[in-house]
């Protein structure tokens, strides 16, 4: 299930809720004020809260749909980022 960010204005808070797709849309009550508080688009990253965790385990758990030249794609791509990102 998709993990969303919400921002309550009055209080200032950010704070993430699971729930299913099709109620991405509706507001949530902030966890310590309790007012309505709106979804924040601009920190979403909506992250998926069950299955694989990275690129490399998805390819893994799929591997067979993938032929073995793509799953090497997904792997290489999957190193490449690792190594930019050790080097910022």
């Amino acid at each position: 299930m998709p993990i969303y960010t919400f921002y309550c204005e009055k209080c200032s808070h950010y704070f993430e809720k699971s729930r299913p797709m099709a109620e991405a849309e509706r507001s949530q009550h902030c966890p310590l004020c309790q007012c309505i508080a709106q979804r924040d688009y601009a920190s979403d990253n909506i992250r998926i809260a069950e299955g694989p965790k990275t690129l490399g385990s998805l390819a893994d758990k799929n591997a067979s749909k993938f032929g073995s030249e793509q799953k090497k794609e997904l792997q290489d791509s999957l190193i490449h980022r690792k190594k930019n990102e050790s080097k910022n």
